[in-house]
């Protein structure tokens, strides 16, 4: 335990005598006497004379200074240790210098000290008060953010020390710590003189107790990489050093922490004042070292050793890293920190093979091959990634070669965008072990270095994408090519050989539809050096280079040259798996016959519906009918592979099919070549259902590990990495059983006249016009415009042809996710009016026709991630959903991040103009495990960003009242509501709605 003690006298201070709650004190020329509640011991002197002494008021009244003879200054100058210091009496008994901060001064003094080789020096004074600590880091040539939630002590500080190299900070100070983690600011010095209680206005701001352990958390990403230390102290005598500095080295390891009680000792008289607790973390010597100096051994041991999994551990290490220069030491015990957070194992090898690495690598080839290794300790464990630590001269060697390589991390963006541009269903793109393509997800090479020029390695990669999307737009995959080549002695020669001819097949249709790209793959193949096809293979490049040429011409050659020597792939084929196609392939298209059979039953549905409301057909006649009336139309479509496209008909007349509906078809279309008659008829009662063939026990995929089959996994983004955790996340889509307890009933009825104006104002919104101004012809004149072509003829100018106006019809094309908070903390009000909020906006967009869905989101941990689907887009919004809204509950925890990045994902299924994300939340994120602070907020941002480069527009509506200190970071500036009453929230939600689409 350390000494923090001021002995008396020092400088113009001295400690005459406390007790019983008092404390009479030599400040320059003044004897003062003062309250302190720590003096809790007998005085010495019998009397104390003092030239100024605060006498408390009555009950309710404040008390005041009073003066022993006339004239005495209530500001006066005294010495301390060389300065010139004032002090000044202030209200509440108190002065503006204290003898804890005379001894906080001395070490902001030696701290800062001989600092010349820093930029910038920020200093952070928390709870700074008058601005004692202030003035002495102005001093020391640092720039100081002042934060206090007293006003009253702001102007104080102002007055007295101006405005030159201080931010003054109005703010309760836990709040201002969370906004400056997001900010992202960074500090040389923190100061930290905390309270017992605090006050913001007339509420307590801050109670020792319960938040001093809070600042203490929020401190570490403050901490800048030269910080020079930070000064804790608390008045509070239930706050004993050693709990502090235990506080402080849990979130703060690897410095030197010195702890003990603070006071003034008068050793002459016998006189102690104590003065509370503090704790000063700091480097591990006592003046700063030049940024240039290595550090020797005995000092990285000191910082390394709170990392590693034993005692010991660090020396070996710590010796191997001496023989560093400074600048790669201080890259090393960085990320031992940060990997430290999520392993200590992993902190031990990292610095282990560090040097090594080093030596082979420069820092951002370590940085490269320590976040691969942390990859494979998130998805496979330590045992994983203590392999991918020593084959650390394999990432070496191959990290030379990928000098002119791209890796697909860098590409990915870029190519998803291209291959969406393209024709047919959306494809996934992901880094694969080999490249080859299921139908649905297009699978390329983590990286690739087989040309000497990235840009070359970057058009390969755009060759194999497009190769992979010709399989599955051109027919590839119509037939079994596993029940083709079951007839062939060597099934893999037959397979092989198929590839070939169907590659020849896909290059000519590429060069017909997309000729810029097929002259770039021609370049390919010259820069490899590709032969070509073998002379003995031209018959069959003529016949699969006709336009009319299909799939079946590639089987029926198999015969004829399956005993002829193979010809050299082309360098972007890829390869072929024909069984894990087959399964994707045989579940979408089931999904598909399913879905448009449900749509054909709406469709004929929604049309008996309108013929019965007209008097043009009782439901008897219909039902006599029903099998005749709808029907299937092919019609020319030169952008389909066939030449031809289907169109529904009713009575032989076309009729527009929803959007869903034509989705559908096209994929059965692509899959199949044609819609056969049996997936027309619209399905009744007992239809084919393959989702219930499927669909496991939804606790299932919680057994065993969380690769378990039927989860989805994602990836989470470490800020503090500044790097993805590969399928960190893993969730599950669940559905919200229903609940048929009246609850929309009574919801309806309670909010009778609103739901009557939402539905007249969203029924205006439908069949709204707009007025076009300036246009070449319309149906009015536009007076406006025609005055600025007079004024621009007069001026000799030449006149517009601009002048009318017109009504244009504005058509909408919105799809918007509602993504529904069911965290705990929505218990009670904030659940019910969650779903009267959801009732009153199902009742509005059924009014207006948009498309839209309700998921809600909970969870534990990021191995039990949950969202609860309780309309889906194809939903209709009957009985069941209505049910469903009434049974959402609160849950879990709130980890958003992947809930965003899985609703999104089903956003982008929709085929629409503007894709809405709008979440109804209470809170910040948050979970069980890490997810809380700033590491769920920077998920949860990154996981926005991500669904807006997909163009999906994000909007949050909450009822926290503190959102404004996360929600633009996350967010954006006007990307958010905050309603600040609960009960508000029904009423307010469906109007943020209008005005988002309007």
């Amino acid at each position: 335990m350390a000494e923090l003690r001021l002995d008396s006298p020092c400088g113009d201070y001295a400690l005459l005598d406390v007790g019983r709650g008092r404390v009479l004190e030599r400040w320059g020329e003044y004897r003062v006497e003062r309250p302190e509640r720590l003096a809790d011991a007998e005085p010495r002197l019998d009397h104390w004379q003092a030239d100024w002494c605060f006498r408390p008021g009555a009950i309710g009244q404040p008390g005041d200074w009073q003066a022993a003879r006339p004239g005495l200054a209530r500001e006066w100058p005294l010495e301390f240790e060389g300065q010139r210091l004032h002090c000044r009496l202030l209200e509440e008994g108190r002065l503006s210098l204290q003898p804890r901060q005379l001894l906080c001064r001395q070490w902001i003094a030696a701290r800062l000290a001989g600092c010349y080789h820093l930029r910038r020096l920020r200093v952070l004074n928390l709870f700074a008060g008058a601005g004692a600590l202030t003035a002495a880091a102005l001093a020391a040539g640092a720039e100081v953010v002042h934060v206090d939630a007293s006003a009253a002590r702001l102007a104080e500080a102002r007055a007295a020390l101006g405005e030159d190299g201080i931010e003054y900070v109005e703010a309760e100070v836990l709040a201002f710590l969370e906004g400056a983690l997001r900010r992202r600011e960074r500090f040389e010095l923190i100061l930290v003189n905390a309270p017992r209680t605090a006050f913001g206005g007339t509420v307590q701001a801050w109670d020792s107790d319960i938040d001093l352990p809070r600042l203490i958390k929020l401190l570490p990403p403050l901490v800048g990489e030269d910080c020079r230390g930070i000064w804790l102290a608390s008045s509070d005598s239930g706050w004993q050093g050693e709990a502090l500095a235990q506080l402080l080295g849990e979130v703060l390891p690897g410095r030197r922490i010195e702890a003990g009680p603070l006071e003034v000792r008068e050793a002459a008289a016998g006189c102690r004042l104590p003065l509370g607790s503090a704790v000063r973390w700091s480097d591990d010597h006592d003046f700063p070292q030049a940024a240039d100096r290595p550090l020797d051994a005995a000092q990285l041991e000191a910082r390394i050793e709170p990392f590693m999994i034993a005692s010991g551990a660090a020396e070996a290490p710590a010796t191997a890293l001496a023989q560093l220069p400074r600048s790669q030491q201080d890259f090393v015990l960085h990320w031992v920190e940060v990997v430290a957070k999520t392993s200590s194992g992993m902190a031990f090898q990292f610095v282990c093979h560090a040097v090594p690495a080093l030596r082979l690598m420069d820092e951002a080839g370590v940085e490269a091959w320590l976040l691969q290794c942390m990859d494979a300790y998130d998805t496979a464990g330590l045992q994983a990634a203590v392999a991918a630590f020593q084959q650390v001269e394999d990432f070496a060697r191959e990290r030379r070669s990928r000098s002119t390589g791209v890796a697909f991390d860098e590409v990915a963006v870029v190519l998803e965008a291209f291959v969406q541009g393209l024709n047919g269903r959306r494809l996934k793109l992901q880094a694969g072990e080999v490249c080859y393509t299921d139908s649905e997800t297009l699978y390329l090479p983590q990286s690739l270095v087989r040309l000497p020029a990235r840009q070359d390695n970057f058009r390969l990669y755009k060759a194999l994408a497009v190769h992979q999307w010709a399989q599955t737009w051109y027919g590839s995959w119509r037939l079994s090519l596993v029940q083709a080549c079951r007839h062939f002695a060597d099934a893999e020669r037959a397979m092989a050989l198929f590839h070939a001819l169907e590659s020849l097949r896909l290059d000519a249709c590429i060069a017909r539809d997309l000729p810029g790209v097929a002259r770039e793959m021609a370049a390919l193949r010259e820069q490899v050096g590709h032969p070509g096809p073998p002379p003995h293979w031209m018959q069959a490049v003529e016949r699969l280079s006709r336009p009319g040429a299909r799939v079946e011409d590639s089987y029926a050659l198999l015969p004829d040259l399956y005993a002829l020597p193979l010809p050299e792939p082309l360098p972007y084929q890829g390869s072929l798996r024909p069984s894990e196609v087959e399964a994707v392939r045989a579940e979408r298209l089931a999904r598909d016959r399913e879905a448009l059979r449900l749509g054909l039953l709406r469709m004929e549905e929604s049309v008996r519906r309108r013929l019965e409301a007209a008097g043009l057909q009782s439901a008897e006649q219909d039902a006599a009918g029903r099998a005749s009336r709808l029907g299937l139309r092919k019609t020319p479509d030169e952008t389909m592979p066939e030449g031809c496209r289907y169109e529904v008909t009713l009575d032989g007349k076309p009729l527009a099919p929803p959007d869903e509906v034509r989705a559908s078809m096209d994929s059965i279309l692509q899959d199949l070549g044609e819609i056969p008659d049996d997936y027309l008829f619209a399905a009744g009662d007992g239809g084919y259902a393959p989702a219930a063939d499927r669909t496991r026990d939804p606790g299932e995929v919680w057994k065993g590990t969380y690769h378990e089959e039927g989860a989805f996994h994602y990836n989470e983004w470490d800020h503090e990495r500044q790097h993805y955790r590969k399928n960190w996340a893993v969730l599950r889509e669940l559905e919200v059983t229903p609940q048929h307890d009246g609850f929309v009933e009574r919801t309806l009825h309670k909010h009778a006249g609103l739901v009557k104006s939402l539905r007249r104002t969203f029924e205006a919104l439908r069949g709204e016009d707009k007025l076009l101004k300036k246009q070449v012809n319309g149906d009015d004149v536009d007076i406006d415009a025609l005055v600025e072509a007079w004024a621009d003829s007069k001026s000799g100018l030449e006149m517009s042809d601009r002048l009318f106006t017109k009504m244009h019809k504005l058509e909408r094309d919105i799809a918007v996710m509602f993504m529904v908070d069911m965290s705990g903390s929505t218990k009670g009000w904030i659940n019910e009016a969650e779903r009267e909020a959801l009732v009153l906006l199902c009742e509005s967009l059924e009014t207006l026709g948009d498309r839209y869905a309700i998921y809600g989101f909970s969870g534990m941990t990021r191995k039990r991630c949950e969202v609860y689907r309780v309309k889906t887009f194809d939903d209709p919004y009957d009985e069941t959903v209505k049910a469903r809204i009434s049974s959402i509950q609160p849950r879990d925890y709130t980890r958003m991040g992947v809930a965003i990045r899985h609703l999104s994902a089903l956003l982008n299924r929709v085929e629409a103009r503007t894709r809405l994300l709008i979440t109804l939340s209470d809170g910040k994120p948050d979970d069980y495990d890490t997810y809380r602070g700033a590491y769920g907020i920077e998920d949860t941002r990154m996981a926005l960003i991500e669904a807006k480069r997909d163009g999906i527009h994000p909007y949050c509506i909450t009822i926290d009242s503190e959102a404004r200190d996360y929600l633009p970071h996350m967010y954006g500036a006007v990307n958010y509501t905050v309603i600040d009453e609960v009960r508000k929230l029904p009423l307010k939600v469906s109007d943020i709605y209008r005005r988002l689409t309007s």
